[in-house]
């Protein structure tokens, strides 16, 4: 009895060795960067309307965010450029300034970024740009 009871007393101090090391590190990673979906983005970080539906000229769609100033497009970073294109149509249905908020969902994401800061820099098509990570943190603008 007394070993049945220490063989148990063992195997539940493993199991939460175990489950300590899988979700304790994986909870760090979760801080920095959190997947979720580009609605789940929009509805946690938006700061106007979102999903606008729209139909002009026979163009129809949805905005994902428009503010009193901006027309903004929620994309996942390796959509970078076609996020550029959609910001920029967008703002031009609604006459307001365009928008990009980059979803980051890792460290590899940052090339994206660096491509559309880049082409932002370069073409100067008026476009604001800012980042989020996750779910919980604000967006934070980048410079431009």
């Amino acid at each position: 009895m007394d070993q049945t009871i220490a063989r148990i007393s063992i195997f539940l101090l493993l199991a939460a060795v175990v489950l300590f090391l899988i979700f304790g590190k994986t909870k760090k990673v979760e801080q920095k960067y959190q997947k979720g979906t580009e609605r789940q983005f929009q509805v946690a970080h938006a700061e106007g309307k979102i999903e606008i539906a729209f139909n002009r000229d026979g163009m129809r769609g949805r905005i994902d965010d428009l503010t009193g100033t901006h027309a903004i497009e929620y994309d996942f970073s390796k959509k970078w450029a076609e996020a550029i294109g959609q910001s920029l149509f967008y703002a031009s249905i609604t006459g307001k300034k365009a928008g990009i908020v980059l979803i980051l969902e890792g460290e590899g994401d940052q090339k994206h970024l660096d491509k559309l800061v880049y082409t932002i820099r370069t073409k100067r098509p008026g476009i604001d740009v800012w980042t989020v990570q996750n779910l919980k943190d604000k967006k934070v603008k980048v410079k431009i």
